[in-house]
């Protein structure tokens, strides 16, 4: 008879909850939703307006691009920390 660990057992989490209401409520909440659609918003944007265009850019206009790619990272690192944690509790 072959047993098949769990991923929570594989990770050995299997007694471990986090406290997950300082990203989201739960996987139904609207702030969810509005994350995922502007992550999408602002990346298509940053596409049409660096796409190509990066070498004529200026030193402002960089730091411009990298705050915007540093707040997009920052809301998908939030939504995956959710999504992970949220799947191995």
């Amino acid at each position: 008879m072959t047993t098949e660990k769990t991923l929570n057992e594989q990770l050995q989490t299997a007694d471990v909850l986090w406290n997950l209401n300082d990203l989201y409520p739960n996987t139904e909440d609207e702030t969810v939703t509005a994350d995922i659609d502007w992550c999408i918003r602002e990346g298509k944007a940053i596409t049409r307006d660096y796409k190509g265009k990066i070498a004529d850019q200026s030193a402002e206009q960089i730091n411009v691009l990298v705050g915007r790619l540093e707040t997009l990272e920052a809301r998908l690192g939030k939504m995956l920390t959710f999504a992970f944690l949220n799947y191995t509790t």
